[in-house]
């Protein structure tokens, strides 16, 4: 279930108790309502990212550059395959 589904539902959820509520009392519509926010829990994080596209492409040119750089200078690159012989 997205994000955007779950908060249609709790919009129209809102909207029930709200017909409802006016129901019972009309002499609340001057007033402003007050928004109830949920928080965020990490099944609506994991439901974002899958919804959410890659901002470039990983064969492009530059995921190629920043991949040759990372060979370069980045962790396990270069750097370590280096040995210096006056520390032996």
């Amino acid at each position: 279930m997205s994000i955007n589904c779950i908060v249609y539902q709790e919009k129209k959820k809102k909207e029930a108790e709200s017909v409802s509520s006016d129901d019972a009392s009309s002499n609340n519509d001057n007033e402003e309502r007050e928004i109830i926010l949920r928080s965020l829990n990490m099944e609506d994080m994991k439901q974002a990212k899958n919804q959410v596209a890659a901002s470039f492409a990983s064969e492009g040119s530059v995921m190629g550059e920043l991949k040759q750089w990372n060979e370069l200078y980045g962790e396990g690159g270069s750097r370590k395959k280096q040995q210096l012989t006056y520390f032996l």
